[in-house]
């Protein structure tokens, strides 16, 4: 599939040059970051010498599962409804598995959601609502209702980037048992794949530097491993300073220029 409209070349040259500013900022951040912390965590080292130092370690996965059961989700490509069996494990990762016998062989799950930098949603269609005005307004079209009828006991599980979601229950109790269950999740999963807390804490430093720069310092709207923070902050950047002009030169309805914005 190509794009649904070309981006001219001078416009898609300034979007790169954005990109590649912004890492490059980062990347320099970074370095110097990095160097202080260390020199940092040295002086403290020496001035705090315990005779039986504590070394910091990975975290160790359990081998039993916080919760299981069922519930239905829906498909990312054919939006098709499928039961699965759900595993949240203790280290607040969610495995889905074809069914309760799939999980008990031991096979591959037939996916696993990473709920990193999401948040959980009992009222998924006022969500939605909410998402789709925003867009109209920043896009400068009507807002249009979605057309799309969701079934009970259903609830979210939702980023603004990346894939949400979409999953119910076979009652309203079950929902509530698993919202909260999804919102643990969601606050107490490990975001990041360095394990070394200097790198950690210069990487959060780097980026919240790199925000400042560009005058957008809101960083807690950014989590998850560090590949998705630097992809969603350069995103955001650019979304902010070209979309709308890209959208407003074509004509056409939201859901129009809503795949024009994806592409």
């Amino acid at each position: 599939m190509g794009n649904i409209i070309p981006l001219e070349s001078r416009k898609r040259q300034e979007i790169e040059d954005l990109a590649n500013s912004m890492l490059e900022t980062f990347a320099s951040e970074y370095r110097t970051v990095y160097g202080c912390q260390v020199f940092t965590s040295h002086e403290e080292s020496d001035e705090y010498m315990f005779p039986f130092a504590l070394k910091f370690s990975p975290w160790e996965r359990l081998d039993y599962p916080i919760k299981k059961g069922y519930l239905t989700k829906q498909g990312v490509i054919r939006k098709t409804w499928r039961r699965r069996f759900f595993v949240v494990q203790p280290n607040y990762l969610i495995d889905y598995y074809e069914n309760e016998e799939a999980y008990e062989k031991g096979l591959k799950p037939k996916g696993t959601i990473n709920p990193c930098g999401y948040r959980t949603v009992s009222n998924l269609e006022d969500e939605l609502t909410k998402r789709r005005k925003k867009l109209a307004a920043m896009l400068g079209v009507a807002h249009q209702d979605s057309p799309e009828k969701f079934p009970k006991h259903i609830f979210g599980v939702v980023h603004e980037k990346l894939r949400s979601y979409f999953i119910h229950a076979d009652s309203d109790e079950e929902k509530l048992e698993w919202v909260e269950m999804f919102r643990l999740c969601c606050a107490c999963v490990k975001g990041f794949n360095i394990v070394d807390p200097i790198c950690q804490t210069t990487f959060n430093k780097a980026i919240s530097k790199t925000l400042t720069a560009y005058a957008n310092p809101e960083y807690h709207n950014y989590r998850g491993p560090e590949e998705k923070v630097i992809c969603d902050v350069v995103t955001a950047e650019i979304d902010c300073r070209f979309m709308v002009e890209v959208c407003g030169n074509v004509k056409g309805n939201f859901a129009a220029k809503m795949k024009i914005r994806d592409q």
